[in-house]
């Protein structure tokens, strides 16, 4: 809960929370042209919160299988980002994914949290990324058209928040391209 109040930096955290969403994992190449594998979560908490984790590596490998379900995981050594709203990173090494860990002491408040419902009303703290629960993916009913954009002012609300600030309007596109005139 207190995350939405730290400043993203070089500092880590540990976070006990639910996996109330998965994206499978996918690998890519990097500026600097290494092969890099990530997963991104969406986990929520007793504060009603939820926010995008990426897992880098092998936590990235992890079977799906284990996400299912809304299990209990504690994700050490994230550290906080401020990419498309506050975000966490998990260790590309150091760090730990443990599944349903009994040694925390939080335990007990995240399972009775997750068994009365709370998880169906979190508010996020992640504006981009787009999970849903059980197998990942963009939801079809999320899905809008390029001119909705326009249509309906993205970029231009000038909602400001408690200090003032203008904020920004987030948005993730997957496109496809279909012709390329050649000359």
């Amino acid at each position: 809960a207190q995350i939405e109040h730290t400043e993203p930096g070089d500092r880590t955290i540990d976070i006990l929370g639910v996996v109330l969403g998965y994206e499978p994992h996918s690998t890519f190449t990097s500026k600097k042209g290494n092969e890099v594998t990530k997963r991104e979560l969406t986990i929520g908490d007793e504060s009603g919160r939820s926010i995008r984790c990426t897992l880098w590596g092998e936590q990235a490998f992890t079977p799906d299988a284990q996400f299912d379900n809304n299990p209990i995981v504690l994700v050490t050594k994230a550290k906080i980002g401020d990419y498309g709203g506050r975000t966490l990173s998990g260790a590309f090494s150091g760090g730990a994914l443990e599944f349903n860990p009994s040694f925390a002491p939080e335990m007990n408040e995240v399972k009775n949290w997750l068994t009365s419902g709370g998880a169906e009303n979190c508010i996020s703290l992640s504006t981009a990324g787009g999970m849903s629960g059980g197998g990942g993916g963009d939801s079809v009913e999320k899905r809008r058209l390029m001119a909705d954009i326009d249509n309906d002012n993205l970029g231009e609300s000038g909602v400001t928040d408690a200090q003032g600030r203008v904020k920004a309007d987030f948005i993730n596109v997957k496109a496809y391209v279909t012709f390329v005139k050649s000359e």
